[in-house]
Parts: structure tokens; sequence; C-alpha cells
């Protein structure tokens, strides 16, 4: 596997009680690296399992779902759902409960936790800030399923080692036929870069599960919806008014968190600006009612990055255009509203 990102600080820290404390702090210039995995690779079965459960998460719930992968020298790799919260829409976390502690002894010592597998519902695959911060110290192969709606699906993966990140090879996990082996072989001066063992396997793994396919009962109960949040509205000048204490109320209409999206990037926030770039954003939409969604979703997704991401650019385009074609003479730029326009079709007004 290529090394594709590597640590840059390297942190050693030695204290003796009313003696000495020490930190030592290296800046790392250059990190070369060969990692060769030579284990087992994943069964057709278990990963038809782990697609139905997220086809499930997606059909049901419109939410994503996640699994983590163990794998044992000789026994190969298990899948399993641990208890999670469900029914946040473009978010998935894990709960910690008695439940999920007894369900992880089923995997005794020999058995290595080394990958996580999580679904985009229909958005395509790719790795998020959150899924960055999330997977950078869990070592192990950490995979992204997207196009949950389709036959298809995309896939995206990254492999972590010592904090540095690795672009996998997915057929070192993924079995290759030797038909497809020997054909490649045979035809490799003809065949061009993108045609290669890992686009196969990826192509492979993204094949829909068998509308059949069963996965475990408990995956189900371990799917722990959010309760709802039933917000207390008061209604002036035409318009619906959410207080603070309304924050977590998420029955915005998606709409609204794709128009923030927009906004965020005609503001230039970058990535990182934290509390900061949500205070500008507040001045910049000059909205209450905006502001809560903002917090809500700051509260969500952790940071402007993994905001802007969830809400991908063609998803807002394909929106506006299917708006456009209802009402040919409405103007729903974002360039041609005036501010009472745009917060009124914000808020669906």
């Amino acid at each position: 596997m290529k090394i594709v990102e590597a640590n840059s600080k390297l942190v050693q820290e030695q204290a003796v009680e009313g003696l000495f404390h020490c930190k030592l702090t290296h800046e790392i210039k250059a990190t070369a690296a060969v990692f060769d995995y030579t284990g087992p690779k994943f069964k057709q079965d278990m990963w038809d399992e782990v697609l139905a459960f997220f086809k499930w998460s997606n059909n049901e719930h419109h939410s994503e779902a996640q699994v983590r992968l163990f794998v044992h020298p000789v026994h190969g790799w298990k899948a399993w759902a641990f208890p999670q919260e469900g029914g946040t829409g473009m978010t998935t976390r894990e709960l910690d409960t008695p439940e999920a502690r007894e369900q992880r002894m089923q995997f005794n010592d020999e058995w290595f936790l080394y990958g996580t597998v999580h679904h985009h519902c229909n958005s395509s695959a790719f790795q998020s800030g959150v899924d960055t911060h999330n997977e950078e110290s869990q070592e192990g192969i950490h995979i992204t399923v997207g196009n949950m709606d389709r036959d298809q699906h995309s896939i995206h993966s990254r492999f972590y080692y010592k904090g540095c990140k690795f672009e996998p090879d997915l057929s070192i996990f993924w079995p290759i036929d030797d038909s497809t082996l020997r054909a490649i072989e045979q035809f490799k001066g003809f065949l061009s870069a993108e045609v290669n063992l890992s686009a196969i396997a990826s192509k492979r793994m993204g094949e829909t599960c068998p509308a059949d396919t069963q996965f475990p009962e408990q995956w189900k109960s371990n799917y722990i919806l959010k309760p709802k949040f039933e917000p207390k509205v008061t209604y002036h000048h035409g318009g619906a008014t959410y207080t603070d204490e309304d924050r977590g109320y998420r029955g915005f209409p998606s709409r609204c968190a794709r128009k923030l999206r927009d906004r965020f990037k005609k503001s230039a926030l970058v990535p990182g600006d934290g509390d900061d770039a949500l205070l500008e954003a507040f001045k910049i939409l000059e909205d209450v009612n905006i502001a809560i969604i903002l917090r809500q979703c700051a509260e969500d997704f952790c940071n402007v990055q993994d905001l802007i991401a969830k809400f991908e650019e063609q998803v807002l385009a394909e929106e506006l255009e299917a708006e456009k074609a209802k009402n040919p003479t409405q103007q729903l730029s974002v360039e041609s509203m005036s501010i009472q326009e745009e917060q009124a079709w914000m808020m669906g007004v």
C-alpha cells in the first residue's frame, strides 16, 4: 500500500512525580513506508450482510449506519453493528452502552478490531472531515459506501497505521477470480491505468447484494432511533419564529440546510475556522431562524467543512432545477434574490 499522509509531529512525554516533567516534540519532515497486508480476504456473504443492513437503514430510516470489522488470522473477517444512534440523517454515532460492551465480548483477544464501514445514504462515497477525525486513530481499513439507492454503489477506502494514511489496494482485501487475473495479465499491455485490480475489486464490492439477503436481527435492535423533537412555534409577520430552546428541532426543510451550504461557500469560510466561522456566518445570514438551523448543523457535523461535504453541489443544483421546472417564472438563484425573498424561500413561506 502507498502512504499518502504521515504524521508531521512526534510527541514524547515522561514525568516523575515530585521530580520532573519532560515533553519532546519532534518535527517530521518525511516518512517512507512499506505496508504489506498478507491476511485473509473478505467473504462475499459477510459483505452482503453489511450492504443489506445499510440498505435497510437507508430505506426504512433514510439515515446512515455503521459496522466494525474484526479479523482473525485463521478464521477471517467478521462484521458487527454495535448499538448506534439511528434516524439522524447523514451522521452515525456508536453508543457506549452495557449491551455494546457485552456484545464486544464475543470477539476475544485473538480477533483484531481492524476496520469500519459506513454508508452515505444516496450521496456518493467520500471521506468527510468527521471520518478523518474518527479514523486516523483507528488502525485498519475504513470503507465508505455511497449511492445506496443504486444497483452499483460507490466505494471509497483508506487505511491507517500509526496515524499514517495509506491508499489501499482493495484487491488485497477482496478476492479476484482466476479468470479475471488471467485476462488482466494477458491484456495488460492494452489496458489503461484505470483498469487495475483495486478498481475491479472496488466495482465488485459496489455491486448491490441480493434482495433476499438477511443480516443479524440483533443489528436492527442495535439501531436505536433518536427521539424526534417537537418544536414550540410562534408565528409573526407571516413567518415562523423558533426560539433558542428549539435548537434541537430537525424538522426544517432540507433545502434550508442545502441553502446554508451554498452560503457557506460564498462567504469563503474554510475548514478549521471553528467558532469564529460560525459567528461570521450568523452575521452573514442575519436571521435568528437560520442561525438556529446553523447551530444544529454545527452540533451534528462538528465543523464547517463537514457541513459543506454533507450537502453536495449537485444536490442543490438538482433541487433548484426541479423548482424551476415547477415554477418557470420564479427566480431561485441566490444572486437574484432579495434578502426578504431569500429568507421567505428558505423558510418555505
